[in-house]
């Protein structure tokens, strides 16, 4: 048996010349190319799953859009951080109040038992004990109102409905905001503040006159006396609750008003995603997520233009959009990538307007440098000072006078 012949190493020239044999050659048998392999499908997804699927995935890239975007009323997350700060320090309010004695705290709900977890109430950021608010009806609440006992001395909080119950009557309403994680709503619990036997009688209000301060013994001796009375009245009682007091109805007021604008702002949002799913109703999901992953880079190029026309450093990364952004993109079901041509097509016409531009600019800095400079500020006749213009008039006059005389 002969041995194989060695291999060259030259693939392609073994083939051409294995080709050349006329019996290889009659071996050789045409073949058809491969059929196309057509997508898989997977029989157990039925039409009803994958329209499913879709409007899932449609779903998630709202969202995603909705992170680029802001309501008019302001930011969602700061409105949020807001209500955090001001609850804390409401909460920690309330605490001092209910824990001197002086007040009685009862959350206000419709049903007792249904309003979710019970409020508590701590001094600050790091405590070691806290006070947990009980929660009454409002009927409740006016049955307290009514049967509270100011002759009972004793100022331990009792039962919301018991008729022996130390309250003497509501003082005031405030709020503190929490996320109900149960029913998925941002939610601002009221909070009744009642009467003690132990609230502070208002003392007679200090009036005294402040003695003159200078350097005799006896003005400085009566000025350190009534400062110490002063002092005395403003650590008292009454004094000290009326400042926690005033503190506390002042950041209520904030409370409540950031609170009202977060609603409303939920509101814009929800009313915002309501317009996406009709704006892209028609779309695909290929064409929306093509829509939603050039939005980063729209959002530099109008701050780069921005910034090139204003001179003002523009940071992106902190920029969000209102719908009006979508509206001038000039979006379209039926283009591929979800964008009207239209805009594309005014680009040769900006760039020739930006030429043009160019052009008159730059012959506006040429006839500036061709100018006769005018440092005086002389009188001019047809753009030449007439310092300039009277010696070359007697230069010419004087060429003329000499042509004459030869």
């Amino acid at each position: 048996m002969p041995a194989a012949p060695k291999a060259s190493g030259d693939l392609q020239s073994e083939l051409m010349n294995a080709l050349k044999d006329p019996n290889l050659r009659n071996r050789l048998k045409k073949r058809a190319p491969p059929p196309e392999k057509k997508p898989v499908v997977d029989p157990a997804v039925s039409d009803a799953e994958h329209l499913a699927n879709q409007e899932a995935e449609k779903q998630e890239l709202f969202i995603e859009l909705l992170g680029y975007m802001e309501a008019p009323n302001g930011n969602v997350e700061e409105l949020i951080e807001k209500c955090k700060n001001n609850t804390n320090t409401c909460r920690s309010f309330i605490f001092t109040l209910i824990r001197r004695g002086w007040l009685h705290g009862y959350r206000v709900v419709e049903e007792v038992g249904a309003a979710g977890p019970p409020v508590t109430v701590w001094p600050g950021r790091e405590w070691m004990s806290a006070i947990e608010i009980a929660d009454t009806t409002e009927a409740d609440l006016k049955n307290l109102h009514s049967s509270g006992d100011p002759e009972d001395g004793d100022a331990e909080p009792k039962s919301p409905t018991s008729p022996t119950s130390t309250n003497r009557g509501i003082i005031a309403r405030v709020h503190l905001y929490r996320f109900d994680n149960l029913n998925k709503k941002h939610t601002l619990d009221s909070l009744a503040l009642l009467k003690t036997a132990a609230f502070p009688v208002a003392p007679p209000p200090f009036n005294d006159p402040e003695p003159p301060q200078d350097n005799s013994l006896e003005n400085r001796r009566n000025w350190e006396a009534w400062n110490i009375r002063r002092q005395e009245y403003l650590q008292s009682a009454f004094p000290q609750f009326e400042l926690i007091f005033q503190k506390l109805l002042a950041t209520d007021t904030i409370l409540s008003a950031t609170f009202q604008q977060l609603e409303q702002t939920l509101d814009e949002m929800r009313r915002m995603g309501e317009a996406l799913h009709m704006t892209f109703k028609e779309f695909s999901v290929r064409q929306l997520r093509k829509i939603v992953q050039s939005i980063p880079a729209r959002i530099k190029d109008v701050a780069r233009q921005l910034q090139k026309q204003t001179g003002i450093i523009i940071r992106d990364e902190g920029l969000k959009l209102t719908p009006e952004f979508l509206k001038n993109m000039n979006l379209s079901a039926a283009e591929e990538d979800g964008v009207a041509k239209a805009k594309k097509a005014d680009a040769p016409a900006a760039a020739a307007a930006e030429k043009d531009e160019k052009a008159a600019a730059t012959a506006a800095a040429a006839a500036a440098a061709a100018a006769i400079p005018n440092p005086k500020g002389s009188i001019t006749m047809g753009g030449v000072p007439l310092d300039v213009l009277i010696p070359l008039l007697k230069k010419s006059y004087s060429i003329v006078n000499a042509e004459e005389n030869k």
